[in-house]
């Protein structure tokens, strides 16, 4: 049995992340959960939270609005409209974010697409801002 396991991270535009890993939890909309390599086959919603990928002696971090996960005993497929690497990520950077979304709301004409897709974007924000809070 191969000692790693394949992990993906997309978003519809692009790829976020692709290596071999030792491990990978998940949050699941039933709570965490691990998987290695030689993983029964499954799907699974995942809820807001952060998925973790361990490569040996480092832990990639990402924080995910939730999504699907589709594993194989091979593959681990995470699927998200929202996905941010958590590496390198500090608050004034988010508040300056989510800051530029809220004067961009006030500009949009009401009940347009532009509208809700601002309204989106600045409720994914916050939830990343509370996660990194605690």
């Amino acid at each position: 049995m191969n000692n790693t396991i394949l992990v993906k991270i997309t978003m519809p535009s692009e790829t976020i992340f692709e290596a071999q890993a030792k491990m990978i939890n998940v949050p699941g909309t039933d709570g965490v959960f691990g998987v290695l390599p030689g993983h029964v086959k499954l799907i699974s919603k995942i809820a807001i939270g952060c998925v973790s990928v361990f490569l040996g002696e480092q832990e990639k971090k990402f924080f995910i609005y939730e999504g699907i996960a589709q594993i194989t005993p091979i593959e681990v497929n995470i699927v998200s409209e929202f996905v941010v690497d958590l590496a390198g990520q500090n608050k004034s950077d988010i508040l300056n974010r989510i800051a530029n979304f809220q004067t961009e709301l006030e500009q949009s004409e009401k009940n347009s697409l532009e509208t809700k897709l601002l309204d989106d974007a600045i409720i994914k924000y916050n939830s990343l801002l509370a996660f990194m809070g605690n």
